[in-house]
């Protein structure tokens, strides 16, 4: 038995080779590249024996794909369609591409979806609306919370609790990452809250600075946001406050549509 098989208790009301299952394909995804059965075993902790029979089944019910030039693994054609389910049962999916793809245009930067997983943030969708700086990141893309503008955006709509209990979290995780990170997140919420949306320099690549803004309607217990992103050199005052209130209306849009109202795109 091996250190991951053995490292948690057994749970009677649940399934270990499924939860292997699900590890596994959250692995891959979050690598956003290809994966030996090797680098996947040693990663998970599974044996051999495991790691194959695991990846034989997920590659046969198409979860996984593998590139025959290199025997590795990604992402399969079956999590696309059941992460689509997941958008278009919330409803983000239909009402946020033709609002985002018109921000985009309209503003001419790049627009992002994300939506919250516990303390992460995943991305679901980007649009471009600029040739000078488009920023592509694949939809999946799993972060932290706190280093993107929509995180930021999202901590700021929780109450104060909630907020120190993320900040409790990034502290058990990493002490020495949250140290370095949490004045200047805090800092960050306060703004968010008093303005109506994040800013956030060198946001995943370095030269691009973000804008956020959550998204709560009022029918779903959704945790979403939107983003712009544009090139640092861009950022006057005057700049940041008009896209700051762009990406605010953004937000307010997606979340009339979830209720059914009715807008212009």
């Amino acid at each position: 038995m091996t250190r991951h098989e053995a490292a948690e208790p057994q749970d009677t009301g649940t399934s270990r080779v499924l939860a292997n299952g699900l590890d596994l394909l959250s692995l891959v995804a979050q690598t956003n590249g290809e994966l030996s059965l090797r680098e996947i075993g040693r990663q998970l902790g599974l044996s051999p024996t495991v790691t194959h029979r695991l990846v034989a089944t997920l590659h046969k019910r198409n979860y996984l794909q593998k590139n025959p030039a290199t025997g590795r693994y990604v992402i399969g054609v079956e999590c696309f369609r059941v992460g689509r389910a997941y958008t278009m049962a919330t409803g983000i999916e239909g009402v946020s591409k033709p609002i985002l793809q018109g921000a985009a245009a309209r503003c001419g930067v790049n627009c992002f979806l994300g939506i919250r997983k516990e303390a992460n943030l995943i991305y679901l969708y980007d649009f471009s609306g600029t040739r000078r700086s488009s920023v592509r990141i694949a939809a999946g893309t799993e972060v932290p919370l706190g280093v993107t503008a929509m995180g930021i955006a999202i901590l700021a709509r929780l109450g104060d609790a909630e907020v120190e209990a993320y900040f409790e979290r990034a502290a058990a995780t990493d002490r020495a990452a949250f140290e370095r990170m949490s004045p200047s997140l805090r800092e960050s919420i306060a703004f968010a809250r008093d303005k109506g949306f994040a800013l956030l320099n060198s946001e995943i690549f370095p030269g691009v600075t973000s804008v956020g803004a959550a998204i709560v309607p009022e029918t779903s217990d959704v945790a979403a946001a939107v983003s712009f992103g544009f090139p640092t050199d861009e950022v006057a005052p005057e700049r940041i406050n008009a896209l700051g209130r762009e990406v605010r209306d953004t937000a307010r849009r997606i979340e009339l549509a979830l209720a059914g109202g009715r807008l212009d795109t």
